[in-house]
């Protein structure tokens, strides 16, 4: 449990819901992303939403795609806003 202050500077919402992670990330190459049969991959290409990337990317992953590809002038997947959707 951490004190309320140091909660707070971890976090950029006005109203966080109380609960954070840190996590390790893992990268993966498209040859890993298609070695997976039958594989399924979402793309997004221009999509400038951080919410929406979120939700499809939560998606994706609730239907058991293999990867997803972003394409020029998608949103960041690091952006706070689509890491927290």
């Amino acid at each position: 449990m951490l004190p309320d202050d140091v909660f707070a500077s971890a976090v950029l919402t006005e109203t966080p819901q109380g609960s954070a992670a840190l996590v390790t990330v893992k990268s993966f190459k498209l040859d890993d992303v298609l070695r997976a049969q039958p594989a399924l991959i979402v793309i997004a290409a221009g999509l400038q939403d951080p919410g929406n990337l979120g939700t499809i990317a939560r998606s994706a992953e609730a239907f058991g795609a293999t990867g997803m590809l972003l394409g020029d002038g998608t949103i960041s997947q690091w952006n706070w806003k689509a890491l927290r959707a």
